[in-house]
């Protein structure tokens, strides 16, 4: 029976199959899928058969099986599903051959889907059995962690809920997690990286890019530990980790809880004091890809201590002045990033947000409090003056995609040219003045692109300027 059902796949995938062989091989591989045996059948297929495209049909099989009636199966069909698996995980990490990845993640989406049914009311210690079978090896680590990417994609990952149902099963599979598991898959992904940090980048990524993934609902303390954490860190040095290293720690920072407790995680993990030292870094070799990697983790600590210092929900009255001192010296960073990040980089936008957010909370101050932002506000000044400027090669005749992105681009700039002379209305305009004519004064006499993009660019903050403010204000 087997035989005559690959014979038909095979029938099916192969273009030079006639057509009327094709409509009766696929009326032979529909028949089998709506058969009550299918689950059965497709496994026995899957091992016998080394063909991929034979296999990949036999999972597509199951996988209809496990989304439509896996609950009307059996407890012993759905346990000999299980145990299926597990025991390809565990040939796929011993055997010297190996599938190609297209099967390979379809079994890890399987795996997923299963846990949503059975974890962990009929299968409890799944996460336990999965790292049985998997030993140490390379091929392990890989199928163990894309089984958990699998999970968070395809279960608890809100963008792909589609019904309450759905929202309670990721509800569930977190808290059978939390009770059971979590701190072995912490520890897991930690190890991974420890033991192939060196020999397989992309494998580390893929540790880093799950725990990043699962950060924002465990335990914090799991993440916060040095084991974990130090961990992560120590990969911001390394340029080919650093991205991912930085999104993992992000996620760490921008966990949520109250306001106190969530300055006390930052004092206690010292997020500051990393921050400022990516900063030294910078400022010492003016290597701009030092920030550029560590962009996001950046950027969530500074709107994260932002929030803080602008809400005061919680906080204690005696914490409320290292927040402001922590504010004020974390934006520098805030303006390297911005003074760094690729016009393509996502960074470069939440890094307009949160300088808005920044200004916006400064303008609600007492007077008595305004001179303490008075040098952060020059060197917004300044970052303005320099990322306002048009990019290389810029034509308006160029491609509408790349013209738009400058416009809202300098829309966002504007927006904070005005907020600054809002707070700071006399040394805005005394800003713009020493520019305008340092620019021209240096560029006098001088016909290249370059020069004529930094004029322009000090016109327009003058232009900018103007359209704040109206009437006789408006002079400088």
């Amino acid at each position: 029976m087997t035989d005559t059902i690959e014979q038909a796949v095979m029938a099916c995938v192969n273009p030079m199959t006639p057509q009327e062989v094709r409509v009766e091989a696929h009326k032979v591989c529909e028949q089998a899928k709506a058969s009550p045996a299918a689950h059965q059948t497709a496994v026995e297929m899957f091992c016998k058969s080394s063909t991929p495209d034979v296999r990949f049909w036999c999972l597509s099989t199951l996988e209809e099986v496990i989304k439509h009636r896996y609950q009307s199966l059996t407890p012993e069909s759905r346990v000999y599903m299980r145990q299926f698996f597990l025991q390809y995980i565990g040939q796929e990490t011993t055997n010297s051959r190996h599938d190609a990845k297209f099967i390979v993640n379809k079994v890890s989406q399987l795996v997923a889907l299963i846990f949503g049914q059975d974890f962990p009311e009929e299968w409890p210690n799944a996460f336990l059995e999965l790292l049985q079978v998997a030993n140490t090896s390379q091929a392990s680590a890989d199928m163990f962690l894309r089984v958990l990417f699998a999970i968070d994609d395809n279960i608890i990952d809100q963008s792909h809920h589609r019904s309450q149902m759905d929202a309670a099963v990721a509800s569930k599979v977190k808290d059978g997690l939390r009770e059971n598991g979590m701190t072995e898959v912490v520890h897991a992904c930690a190890s991974i990286i420890v033991a192939f940090r060196s020999s397989d980048l992309s494998l580390t990524k893929l540790a880093l890019l799950v725990l990043s993934k699962y950060a924002h609902w465990m335990d914090i303390n799991l993440f916060i530990h040095e084991q974990v954490f130090g961990l992560v860190l120590s990969c911001l040095s390394e340029p080919s980790l650093a991205c991912d290293a930085a999104a993992t720690l992000a996620e760490i920072v921008c966990k949520k809880m109250p306001g106190q407790a969530k300055l006390e995680l930052l004092e206690r993990i010292n997020v500051h004091g990393i921050v400022t030292s990516i900063g030294s870094s910078f400022a010492s070799s003016g290597d701009s890809r030092i920030v550029q990697s560590s962009s996001s983790f950046i950027l969530a600590y500074v709107k994260e201590i932002l929030v803080l210092w602008s809400k005061k929900e919680d906080i204690r009255p005696e914490h409320v002045a290292s927040i402001q001192q922590h504010v004020i010296s974390s934006i520098s960073m805030l303006l390297h990033v911005l003074s760094v990040v690729k016009d393509s980089d996502a960074n470069k936008d939440v890094a307009v947000e949160t300088l808005q957010l920044y200004l916006a909370t400064v303008r609600k101050l007492p007077q008595q409090e305004l001179p303490n932002h008075m040098t952060n506000m020059e060197k917004i000044l300044q970052t303005v003056a320099v990322r306002c400027q048009l990019p290389q090669g810029f034509e308006l005749d160029g491609p509408a995609e790349i013209i738009d992105s400058v416009a809202n681009f300098r829309r966002q700039l504007a927006i904070i040219l005005r907020n600054v002379s809002r707070i700071f209305p006399d040394n805005t305009k005394q800003f713009i003045k020493v520019n305008l004519a340092s620019v021209i004064q240096a560029e006098v006499g001088k016909t290249c692109e370059d020069s004529c993009i930094r004029v322009e660019a000090a016109v327009q903050m003058m232009f900018e300027l103007g359209e704040a403010i109206p009437g006789e204000g408006s002079k400088v």
